[in-house]
């Protein structure tokens, strides 16, 4: 918090004011700041000429990459944040170091890894391996990998991951591919939700195309890291319990697609549980498009939770979904979703409608507050008919 420049006042009339400042190997942030011009002006300086507005102009940071690039294996994951807590084995440090693309689509800059020299390959053997050990919970259980290759060298290379050694398919059915041009990813996601509990060691593996002896192309880095399978839960991970879980009340009313009566509980169809990134979803209903559920509010009722999200068997979306409160819409999907960019491919986002839980989406833990003297709830999926989704863990908590 050292200020490090003071421009004191800027006139208009004399142009910009160009500076620079050095030396932040030690600075954790950088703060621009602007301050009210009306206190201590210039003698005879025209009061229009000093405003209490600037523009930041080209307020650029530069990094000095071969430094960087000298630095211990530390520094990759100090100015690469996607690689922090993964660790990687020394025989792959040292064939590659740390890149930077300016992807001019996105207005910002990339960090990627690059082969220093020709290495010997054979296909099955990874390149590059990025690894963690954890105890699987709903906070993590959701792997994210997307890249692209920077075009620089031989041959490009696909990602798999792997849990406790033994490959396991994304979501998608493939692995990631590291082709294209920097910035536009390939984006895929691994649900480990059927072992939630376990120790487990997450390997993300570069892999060859073909053997032989050459320098990879190396790849720009964008989602990369473990993430919730529910998202917005509690920091530990715990699912809240409600004090009047919904599946012991009955509805006012209920409308779902090719159901007359309510449906069991915890069942997808046929016996087949409900499940969402492979965590099974026990106190809870399927919710096709176009359905609704309805229930009547008690006095007592000061709060409504659920889990809400598409079920993993369904090829389909769901949603976009809302609560309304004596018809009042009091909370939609749309909310979930502003910021969108961090969990979907860029590239794909206009095919993304707002408030849709796609394969790239997380299932969502959603709370509101019930406001007093009102009659009833309502649960709505507007998507459609054909899309199944599923409501979960829902209730009421009360005074």
């Amino acid at each position: 918090d050292a200020e490090a420049y003071h421009s004191g006042h800027l006139i208009g009339i004399n142009g910009h004011t160009p500076f620079d400042i050095s030396n932040f190997t030690k600075c954790d942030r950088i703060v621009l700041e602007t301050g009210f011009g009306d206190e201590g002006r210039p003698g005879g300086a025209d009061p229009f000429d000093i405003r209490d507005d600037v523009s930041w102009i080209r307020a650029l940071l530069t990094i000095n990459v071969p430094e960087l690039q000298a630095r211990a294996w530390w520094g990759f994951q100090q100015y690469s944040p996607q690689l922090v807590n993964w660790n990687i084995p020394d025989n792959f440090k040292s064939h590659v170091r740390l890149s930077a693309y300016w992807n001019p689509d996105q207005g910002r800059w990339m960090s990627g890894l690059s082969w220093k020299v020709p290495v010997a390959t054979a296909v099955g053997t990874p390149i590059m391996e990025f690894s963690q050990k954890v105890v699987l919970t709903l906070n993590n259980s959701w792997v994210t990998f997307s890249g692209a290759s920077d075009g620089i060298g031989d041959k490009t290379a696909t990602v798999r991951v792997t849990v406790n050694d033994e490959p396991i398919l994304s979501m998608d059915n493939e692995d990631v591919n590291l082709a294209g041009s920097v910035g536009s990813f390939d984006t895929k996601h691994w649900t480990l939700g059927a072992m939630l509990g376990e120790e487990v060691e997450i390997k993300v593996q570069v892999m060859p195309r073909e053997a032989g002896t050459y320098k990879p192309q190396g790849f720009t880095i964008g989602s990369f890291g473990l993430q919730p399978v529910i998202s917005g839960l509690p920091e530990d991970g715990e699912l809240p319990v409600p004090d009047v879980p919904i599946t012991s009340l009955k509805p006012l009313s209920f409308s779902l697609p090719g159901y007359t009566e309510m449906p069991p509980v915890g069942i997808l169809k046929d016996e087949i549980p409900l499940r969402t990134g492979g965590v099974r979803i026990t106190d809870g209903y399927v919710f096709p498009g176009e359905g609704e559920f309805v229930y009547q509010l008690m006095p007592n009722y000061n709060e409504f939770f659920m889990i809400v999200g598409r079920e993993q068997t369904s090829n389909g979306s769901f949603g976009p979904c809302e609560i309304l409160v004596d018809e009042e819409v009091v909370w939609t999907s749309k909310e979930l979703f502003a910021g969108r960019d961090a969990m979907v491919d860029l590239d794909n986002k206009e095919e993304q409608p707002d408030g849709v839980f796609w394969q790239s989406a997380p299932s969502a833990f959603v709370r509101i507050s019930i406001p007093s003297g009102h009659a009833s709830l309502t649960i709505r999926n507007n998507g459609k008919q054909a899309d199944i989704g599923f409501l979960g863990g829902a209730g009421f908590s009360s005074k």
